[in-house]
C-alpha cells in the first residue's frame, strides 16, 4: 500500500469493510493464541480441532457473506466493471492453477529453508515465520497488488490486501483440522517447552498479531482521511506503515535471537 501516495484518494470507503473483515480474523487469531498461552489446554477440543479454529471459520463464513450482501447493497460503478472478452475462461483458469501449483511448491521448499535457517542462524522460528518467511510468500501478493494499480484497480488491490489477511488466518484453522499433533494453537503457545508451559519465542506470535492489526488500522484511517502529499516522497499512512513494521521487526528480532 506504500507505492504510491495517492492510491488512498483513489478508492471509497466501501474498502474498510474488507478491511473491518481483517480485523476481525486477525484479533480472533490473537484472542485464542492468548487463551492458550494464559492456560495450555483451556480450549475444548471436538474432532482434533480447538474451539477456536471452530470459531475462525464461522467468522470468516460470517464475514464473506456481509460483504457479498454489502457489495449487492452498493453495487460497482461503470468503470469497476472492465471486462475482457478476448480472453479465454478457460486459458485464464489454466494460467491460476499453473501459477498456484508453483506458488504451493514453492512453499514446501520455503519451509525447510525457513527452518535450516532458523538453526543456522541461532533464530527461533517464530521470528524467521515472521519476517522472512512472511515476506518471501507475499512476493505474489506484490506483484499482484502493483499490476492491479497500475492498470487503476485501485479497491481490487485493497481487497487483495485485506482478503490475504483474513484467509491466512483461516489457513490456521484449515491446518488444525488436518493436524494430528493436537490444537494447533495449544502448540503454537507451548512450542519447544518440555513442561506444556509457555514459551518465549511464542510470545512473538502476539507481537505479529498486535502489530498486523496496527498496520490495518492505518490503512484504514489513511483511506478514511484521504491524505494528500506529504513534501517529501510518500503520504503519512505510507511513512507510518514503513516505520511501524521496522520497529515491529526489531522488536520481533530482539524477541527472538537466541
Amino acid at each position: 500500500m506504500c507505492i504510491r501516495d495517492s492510491l488512498y484518494g483513489e478508492v471509497s470507503s466501501t474498502v474498510m469493510v474488507p478491511g473491518a473483515v481483517s480485523l476481525v480474523m486477525i484479533a480472533l487469531s490473537a484472542f485464542f493464541l492468548s487463551i492458550e498461552m494464559m492456560r495450555p489446554g483451556f480450549s475444548p477440543v471436538l474432532f482434533g480441532m480447538g474451539a477456536g479454529s471452530f470459531v475462525i471459520f464461522a467468522a470468516y463464513a460470517a464475514g464473506a457473506l456481509f460483504l457479498h450482501r454489502f457489495h449487492q447493497e452498493h453495487p460497482a460503478g461503470d468503470d469497476e466493471k472492465q471486462t475482457h472478452k478476448d480472453v479465454s475462461l478457460g486459458w485464464t483458469f489454466a494460467k491460476y492453477l499453473a501459477a498456484a501449483a508453483v506458488i504451493a511448491w514453492a512453499g514446501v521448499n520455503l519451509a525447510k529453508s525457513g527452518d535450516e535457517l532458523s538453526v543456522k542462524y541461532a533464530l527461533s522460528k517464530s521470528f524467521v515465520g515472521s519476517i522472512f518467511l512472511a515476506i518471501a510468500t507475499s512476493l505474489p501478493e506484490v506483484t499482484a497488488t502493483i499490476t492491479m494499480v497500475r492498470h487503476g484497480f485501485y479497491e481490487m488491490a485493497f481487497g487483495n490486501i485485506f482478503g490475504s489477511n483474513a484467509f491466512n488466518v483461516v489457513i490456521l484453522a484449515t491446518v488444525d483440522l488436518f493436524h494430528r499433533g493436537g490444537y494447533l494453537f495449544a502448540g503454537a503457545a507451548t512450542e519447544g517447552s518440555t513442561d506444556g508451559l509457555t514459551t518465549d519465542a511464542s510470545h512473538i506470535h502476539l507481537v505479529t498479531t498486535s502489530l498486523s492489526v496496527l498496520m490495518t488500522a492505518i490503512v484504514v484511517m489513511g483511506v478514511m482521511r484521504k491524505p494528500g502529499k506529504m513534501k517529501l516522497w510518500m503520504s503519512w499512512p505510507s511513512a507510518l506503515l514503513f516505520v511501524t513494521f521496522i520497529i515491529g521487526a526489531w522488536v520481533m528480532y530482539a524477541l527472538g535471537a537466541r
